[in-house]
């Protein structure tokens, strides 16, 4: 499913730059990819690794509402979560697309989360609520 970013045409500039995503201490506060301070939109597109193009992965702990970035995988980005302490069953993942903007919630944590919700073993989330809930957590990290 995807969704719109209506409030991110125009990136504010309240948290800072990134400096450079690569310094991962310094951006992510010492955490591998989970993120410690809110980012900005247009910084990431500018400063991401690029492992591809067009778009940046991530998965977020919708219970400890922690949001980790920038990974070739998202299995990555879920271990580092779940070595950060996150319950499995807590994690989701998505895609932040870059042109147009918008959140593509497809990823391969979502598979367990789909069956554990009876709703099949597809890769993208169709619960509503659920992609809701995610999507303002995902706002609360990137302005």
């Amino acid at each position: 499913m995807k969704q719109k970013f209506k409030n991110w045409g125009i990136c504010s500039k309240l948290v800072g730059k990134m400096q450079n995503i690569n310094k991962q201490d310094e951006v992510f506060g010492g955490k591998g990819m989970i993120l410690s301070n809110a980012i900005d939109l247009e910084d990431l597109w500018e400063n991401h690794n690029h492992f591809y193009d067009d778009m940046v992965k991530f998965c977020i702990d919708k219970k400890k509402r922690q949001v980790a970035i920038d990974a070739d995988m998202h299995i990555d980005l879920e271990n580092e979560l779940y070595d950060a302490g996150s319950d499995i069953k807590d994690i989701y993942g998505g895609n932040i697309m870059k042109d147009p903007v918008e959140v593509i919630w497809e990823s391969h944590p979502n598979i367990d989360r789909n069956r554990e919700r009876g709703i099949g073993r597809g890769r993208e989330l169709t619960d509503q609520a659920t992609i809701d809930e995610l999507f303002d957590i995902l706002k609360e990290w990137i302005k």
